[in-house]
């Protein structure tokens, strides 16, 4: 439980540093303020899959759960464009996983892909 909590200090650590915020609350305030923010959040990726990687619990759980929202995203979308297989009503297509964030990382690597 020590070495969970000494993950957390240290995953926000790095993004304080990261995002040149003092404190958190700045840190929220900011990226919900600032428009320029999301190149902020999207620079965040490689400090998280990165800390993912090292068995940090928190920076699993916001991978996991942004793959989540992901794939309710892109089930949504399918749904919208008529994308449905007419042998099962589900959705049936192949989503490719790019870009260098995504390819480096070990940690995505290793998460089960499903038939959503």
């Amino acid at each position: 439980m020590k070495l969970q909590i000494l993950y957390m200090v240290d995953l926000k650590k790095k993004i304080m540093d990261y995002s040149g915020q003092s404190n958190f609350e700045q840190f929220v305030r900011f990226i919900s303020e600032d428009r320029e923010s999301v190149i902020i959040i999207a620079g965040l990726s490689p400090i998280i899959f990165d800390e993912a990687e090292k068995g940090n619990l928190l920076a699993s759980h916001l991978v996991n759960q942004g793959a989540e929202a992901l794939a309710e995203l892109i089930e949504d979308l399918s749904q919208k464009l008529n994308l449905n297989n007419s042998n099962q009503n589900r959705p049936v297509f192949k989503i490719g996983l790019g870009g260098s964030v995504i390819t480096k990382s070990e940690y995505l690597g290793e998460l089960e892909i499903v038939n959503v």
